[in-house]
């Protein structure tokens, strides 16, 4: 009956979405650091894989059900194919006693790698946990690497900017088209510069904190308009 504004929802919920705690915020020290970072790492110096770091989110990790999330579908396929991207788990948490000595038994864990040292890649993967991940799809297209977003059923505010092939390269949630994806990009290697590019955009255009604030009060004041 009441309009709620929330930071993610399921695509098909009726939630107003609005921008998140972080972005409100300006995403604190993120944009700085990884602009700082960007210029360290230019396209053509940057390793041509697929990379991810993260925990273990989207739901609660048993010995029984580890391998069955998102997230451990992408570190399983860089134990397999190591040519193709490079993904750890980095800190265990929702976890059941024995997940994290099984995690490390089977070498899935590594270490912590700042946002800075990701940017060393081509390409990097965005994984939704709990829900969306917030400031690391932002700092992705920000990056000028290729955002690489796994299918979720989860949206943020900015999403319809996202255009699948212009300023982000989709992979299904079972990352079956993962080699396909990744093959496509490193045949076409200034295609996947101008994608990056694209992103970047977006990033610094319609994620900056003037265009957040903006668009904060349009929504709220379109809630309230709404009511009336």
């Amino acid at each position: 009956e009441f309009p709620v504004l929330t930071f993610s929802k399921k695509k098909f919920s009726k939630n107003l979405l609005m921008p998140d705690f972080e972005a409100m915020e300006g995403y604190g020290n993120i944009r700085s650091h990884v602009q700082e970072s960007v210029r360290l790492y230019p396209w053509n110096a940057k390793t041509d894989k697929l990379f991810w770091r993260g925990a273990t989110t989207g739901g609660v990790y048993t010995t029984g059900n580890y391998a069955l999330f998102p997230r451990s579908l992408a570190v399983t396929y860089s134990l397999n194919r190591p040519d193709l991207i490079d993904a750890r788990f980095t800190n265990v948490v929702q976890d059941t006693p024995g997940v994290s000595e099984l995690l490390c038994q089977k070498n899935m864990m590594g270490d912590f790698v700042s946002i800075g040292k990701s940017l060393k890649y081509k390409y990097l993967v965005d994984i939704d946990g709990n829900a969306n991940t917030y400031s690391r799809c932002f700092w992705i297209l920000l990056s000028n690497s290729v955002l690489f977003k796994v299918d979720s059923e989860y949206v943020q505010w900015y999403y319809s900017l996202l255009q699948e092939s212009h300023n982000y390269v989709g992979l299904r949630s079972d990352l079956s088209d993962l080699e396909l994806k990744l093959n496509w990009m490193r045949q076409n290697d200034g295609l996947a510069e101008q994608i990056a590019a694209n992103g970047t955009h977006i990033a610094e255009h319609h994620l900056s904190h003037e265009a957040v604030f903006c668009l904060f009060f349009t929504i709220f004041f379109k809630a309230l308009a709404d009511q009336q």
